[in-house]
């Protein structure tokens, strides 16, 4: 009997951390910034894309977009690891 509990607690404590990963991994993290200079006259709102390492965010990557046009930016700036080594990239 005391095997089949800590099996249930082991599997529990799997299941949780395995959520929490996929949760983390799988969604799209939107960060506010304001950087005030008197260099700049007039607002501009840039959209930093980075570090999807060849993830997909559903078909054709429409939540990205989708994330995308609801900030409405200026500029799209695309910087860190979109493609990893052996995810497809390049074939």
């Amino acid at each position: 009997m005391k095997i089949k509990k800590r099996y249930i607690v082991i599997v529990s404590i799997l299941l949780i951390i395995i959520t929490i990963w996929a949760y983390s991994a799988f969604s799209i993290e939107v960060t506010h910034t304001e950087i005030c200079s008197g260099k700049i006259n007039n607002e501009i709102k840039i959209v930093q894309i980075t570090d999807l390492h060849g993830m997909s965010f559903g078909k054709d990557n429409e939540r990205i977009i989708n994330a995308v046009r609801k900030e409405a930016p200026d500029i799209v700036a695309v910087t860190g690891d979109m493609f990893s080594y052996g995810d497809g990239a390049g074939k």
